[in-house]
């Protein structure tokens, strides 16, 4: 199992954007990944641009198609990034803790 914790800073500009990408890969990711165990991105209740998601995977293969269907739903990624462009642009910055179980 696969556990992460990523952190997101928002742009300010982009904090509506992204509040909409949030719901949009919420319900999909729920629907459609199978392996998910766990996916629920929380909002800072002092800063309102600052995010953390907080998701559960079977296996690296489950992340990894779950992953390529971002890329396929948002468009790619800049060349030595993982997720779409679309997301990135949203980015102040980013910080992400990946776990497995012991």
């Amino acid at each position: 199992m696969i556990t992460i914790v990523f952190r997101m800073v928002i742009k300010k500009e982009k904090l509506a954007e992204f509040q909409q990408l949030v719901t949009l890969l919420t319900v999909t990711t729920r629907e459609k990944d199978a392996g998910c165990l766990l996916y629920d991105f929380y909002q800072n209740a002092s800063q309102k641009n600052e995010y953390l998601l907080y998701e559960k995977w079977k296996d690296k293969t489950f992340l990894d198609k779950h992953l390529a269907r971002l890329r396929a739903l948002l468009g790619p990624a800049d060349p030595g990034k993982i997720l779409s462009r679309k997301l990135n642009d949203c980015f102040a910055s980013t910080e992400d803790v990946y776990y497995h179980e012991s």
